[in-house]
Formats: C-alpha cells, structure tokens, sequence
C-alpha cells in the first residue's frame, strides 16, 4: 500500500484518538506507529540490494524479482504485544496511540494485499523461508 494512505488513515485515527482521549501524546503515538511501521521494507530492500532507498517505486517493485517477503514488524505477534502491552500500562495513553495506529495499519494491509491471513504472522514467514509463492493467494 502507498504511503499516503498509510499516512492518511494515520492522521485520520489521531484525530480520532486526540478527540477522544484529548492527549496530543496519544495522537502522534498513533500516527508514528501507524506510518513507521513500513521502514522494513526500506530494510528488507537494503538486505536485498545492499543499498538504501526510499524510491518508493523502487522498493514497491522488488519484491516479485527477489521472491522474499521478511518485514519484521508488520507480524501479528508485535501487534499482540503492543495490544497487551497496552492494557498491562491502559493508564498511559501512550500506548493506547500506539496499539491503535499499528491496529491500523495492519487492518489496511491485510485487506489490500492478496497475502494469505497467515502470512501476517513472522513466525509463518520463518516457517516458509520468507517464500512469497507460499505467503501470497497470488503472485505479486
């Protein structure tokens, strides 16, 4: 997904969270975690090509050529951890911004990409050898 919807749903759940919870802390936790979450593939692309970039037409299309999907953080084991996180800390609204903005962009990945549901989990991905034809519906 571009970055600009990302960054878009993002603001949209700050504002949400800072209506709510009146806590700007709260907001840009929100939108932080909800945007910066994608710098694995900037990762992802450095450990395939040897060099950084944020060429998103460059990162975007790689992919398909290397056949590995790794991004770390986007797993359904973080977002877990951040969820109880929250709840064990639920006085911080620190980390209710943060559960929220990675809830998010996990959702609008899981339904805009023709990935398999369990290859949101890392552990799945490790299992598979980052395989994209054993984490994807289709190639991509």
């Amino acid at each position: 997904m571009m970055p600009k919807w990302h960054i878009l749903a993002s603001t949209t759940l700050a504002v949400v969270i800072f209506t709510i919870t009146n806590s700007f802390t709260a907001a840009v936790a929100c939108f932080i975690s909800g945007t910066v979450i994608d710098i694995d593939h900037v990762f992802d692309y450095y450990l395939y090509c040897g060099r950084l970039s944020l060429d998103i037409s460059e990162i975007s299309g790689f992919y398909q050529h290397y056949g590995k999907v790794i991004v770390v953080l986007h797993s359904y084991e973080l977002l877990f951890v951040a969820v109880i996180v929250t709840f064990i800390f639920h006085v911080h609204v620190l980390f209710i911004g943060v559960a929220i903005g990675f809830v998010g962009h996990m959702l609008m990945d899981t339904f805009a990409y023709e990935m398999k549901p369990q290859s949101y989990f890392l552990l799945y991905r490790i299992r598979n050898g980052f395989k994209i034809e054993k984490l994807c519906n289709q190639k991509q």
